[in-house]
């Protein structure tokens, strides 16, 4: 099962969604989203580049989770609410 991780919009979040993708690779094929404004050196989220970022990274996906926080769970609940993310569970922190 692929799950996708989606962390909050500050680059300190790095370090984290790293550390939880080691404790769950285990369990599932992991798949850690970084954000362009991260390697951009930007402030804030841009989610519309986001959502199209991962709208074609699930595209040929047939069943995902995602695991997001802050940020992570805004880009997910505007994705589901506008058709572009269709997991089949989320788990929020």
């Amino acid at each position: 099962m692929k799950l996708l991780l989606l962390s909050g919009n500050n680059v300190s979040n790095e370090g984290w969604i790293d550390l939880i993708a080691q404790e769950l690779s285990d369990a599932f094929d992991i798949h850690v989203h970084r954000y362009r404004h991260w390697r951009a050196g930007e402030r804030y989220i841009d989610l519309e580049h986001e959502l199209a970022e991962l709208d074609e990274l699930v595209r040929d996906w047939d069943e995902y989770r995602i695991f997001a926080k802050s940020v992570g769970k805004v880009l997910t609940m505007k994705g589901v609410f506008d058709s572009r993310l269709r997991p089949q569970k989320c788990v929020f922190v």
